[in-house]
């Protein structure tokens, strides 16, 4: 059996690693002094005994076009396409996917009110994210909400407009060219989309004008209302992702009824419960064409022929500055203030992208009391994929991270983010460099720091817990990022085999790689070591690990589930919590001028008030 180091209290190193055989490797790590810690960091030789991990990537000879995302209509939807654009490209590591930026715009008004109702308009907020996504450097964009389509030629018009440097997608162009890879020569087809989209004719029209001769097939009047309608708004949106299955099942079997040889998902919240296979026909099963995923599809092909307008000096992807536009804005603020907003959470994700996807979606998932798209928070998402490999940096001499870190947190503040968080334990070996960066550039961000959010969460969940389980990438474990931020903690590591063979095969070979099941069964096993040799709680400190891991699956010796602390959600919930506190108002110079000049009503006399 592999044996564990026991766990250690501070200043007894010395004390812990005479205990050790001659040729273990020292990967007991103790909680040490903090003023490594304001230091900039180091890369590191290798240590003995740690798994050798992928080297930093050089840079790569052509930038790949940035994948804009237009979100927050609704979040899960978004989160849904983003997660598509890492299944369908096909990668072997964090560098080789594509690079995105998501906007979860949640102040998009409505878009079946807006249509049907009178409601809100939602262009205004839609050209807005529209800059955001050009400030933040990305080439494409795409909308991920069918209904917002009847609103495709403002857009268009906007970019023309403001000079933006986006090329637009089309979910309907991506949709008919996935209906005929899927459902060739397929005539009658079925349409479950929201009322707006029905009404505005989103999917006939553009069909008809690219050349597609259909026969459409709707629901009745009673099916779009009580199952369509009511599965998207009242179920999906809601969370109740069974009741809105039921309903929109019962709506899917109403278009087979009807002769429907494949049916469009045709609202971006159906997909997240319906898939084909749910519907036969004729002893097969009926297509249900995705949408979404048909525009990942078509977002992908796009962005391996475009080539990125980011510059690379020194191959860091910079957005190129533009002084004056940022010189009139500052000016238009001075003079008329700006308004209250709600606070933005940025996200320096692509370390690795599934994990920054799981953040986004624990956005949504702790946050419920937000039942409509525009109760969730604001949040702008960068999968910076050309970050090389942090542990491999740390630990075996590769790329140093921080400068494509660093051009990250600058396109999120340019894009207007208040908060960032880093969806990578690791990367906050780095941490000092990100914030020496805030204060060299005079970004108006401030970093969430994942190891004051863990301890938070573990206080929480584990209250009075001493020995401290880590489970983490070497270079996270072999640099003390736990350790040296939260004193007063003893902590306990797997040993040298069991780190190599278990924690770095399963993050690296196993989820990174996308076997998953080899992850599990690996990190599982590193867990239980751990849990065998008395820890109190579990901290799952590599973003990729709860993909895997979840509380319940590991027992101490009583039979006892010891609280597995996942980083990535202690992360969200701190972000949450922080988003709760919207930027505050400011008053320009004319709001203080008028204010200066507007008479001044003299006090009340005796004389007045009888």
């Amino acid at each position: 059996m592999t044996s564990l180091a026991r766990p250690t209290s501070p200043g007894a190193r010395g004390a812990a690693a005479s205990t050790r055989p001659a040729d273990e490797p020292a990967t007991a790590t103790t909680t040490a002094a903090p003023a490594a810690a304001a230091a900039a960091p180091r890369v590191a030789r290798p240590a003995a005994g740690a798994a050798a991990a992928p080297p930093g990537h050089p840079p790569p000879a052509r930038p790949r076009a940035v994948i804009g995302v237009m979100g927050g209509m609704g979040p899960a939807a978004a989160n849904d396409f983003g997660q598509q654009l890492i299944s369908r490209k096909q990668a072997a590591t964090d560098q080789e996917h594509a690079r995105v930026l998501l906007d979860q715009a949640t102040d998009i008004p409505d878009r079946t009110g807006a249509i049907l109702r009178g409601g809100p308009s939602p262009v205004q907020n839609m050209q807005a994210s529209l800059k955001r996504l050009d400030r933040g450097g990305a080439d494409l964009v795409a909308i991920t909400c069918n209904t917002a389509h009847h609103f495709h030629g403002d857009m268009q018009r906007a970019i023309d407009k403001f000079g933006l440097k986006l090329e637009l997608l089309h979910i309907v162009d991506a949709t008919m060219a996935e209906l005929e890879r899927q459902a060739p020569g397929a005539q009658r087809i079925g349409l479950l989309a929201t009322s707006g989209t029905l009404d505005a004719r989103i999917y006939e029209a553009r069909a008809e004008q690219q050349g597609h001769q259909k026969t459409w097939i709707y629901p009745d009047a009673a099916t779009q209302e009580k199952r369509v309608m009511a599965g998207i708004y009242d179920g999906v949106k809601r969370g109740d992702l069974e009741g809105g299955r039921a309903n929109l099942l019962a709506a899917a079997e109403s278009l087979r009824e009807k002769g429907a040889e494949a049916i469009l998902l045709a609202c971006t919240e159906i997909p997240l419960v319906l898939k084909t296979g749910d519907v036969q026909a004729d002893g097969h099963a009926l297509p249900l064409i995705d949408t979404l995923g048909a525009l990942a599809t078509t977002a992908l092909a796009r962005a391996d022929e475009k080539t990125s307008r980011l510059s690379t000096p020194k191959g860091v992807f910079e957005v190129a500055a533009e002084g004056l536009t940022a010189f009139v804005q500052s000016a238009a603020a001075f003079l008329n203030g700006t308004p209250e907003r709600p606070r933005r959470i940025g996200v320096m994700g692509g370390m690795g992208p599934a994990a920054a996807m799981q953040f986004s979606s624990y956005m949504v998932k702790f946050n419920p009391t937000a039942t409509t798209d525009q109760q969730h928070v604001p949040l702008l998402l960068d999968q910076a994929t050309d970050i090389p490999d942090r542990t491999g940096a740390i630990l075996s001499g590769g790329r140093d991270p921080a400068p494509e870190m660093v051009a990250s947190l600058r396109r999120l503040a340019r894009a207007g983010a208040d908060e960032v968080v880093m969806t990578c334990n690791t990367a906050h070996h780095f941490f000092p460099q990100v914030q020496e960066a805030i204060t060299k550039h005079k970004l108006d961000v401030d970093v969430i720091h994942i190891v004051d959010a863990t301890m938070k969460l573990l206080d929480q969940r584990a209250p009075g817990a001493t020995n401290i389980g880590l489970l983490a990438t070497s270079g996270t474990v072999e640099t003390g990022i736990y350790q040296k931020r939260a004193e007063g903690r003893q902590w306990m590591v797997p040993d040298a085999a069991s780190q190599r063979d278990e924690v770095m095969a399963g993050i690296y070979q196993g989820v990174k790689a996308g076997e998953v099941e080899l992850g599990r069964e690996r990190l599982r096993s590193a867990a239980q070591k751990l849990a065998d040799n008395g820890a109190d709680a579990i901290l799952l400190a590599c973003t990729e690990i709860p993909l895997v891991l979840q509380h319940g699956d590991i027992r101490n010796a009583r039979g006892e589930a010891v609280p597995l602390i996942d980083t990535l959600e202690a992360q969200a919930r701190e972000a949450i919590a922080r988003a709760r506190t919207p930027i505050p108002a400011t008053p320009g110079l004319v709001q203080q001028v008028q204010q200066w000049l507007a008479p001044r009503q003299a006090p009340a006399t005796a004389g007045d008030l009888a």
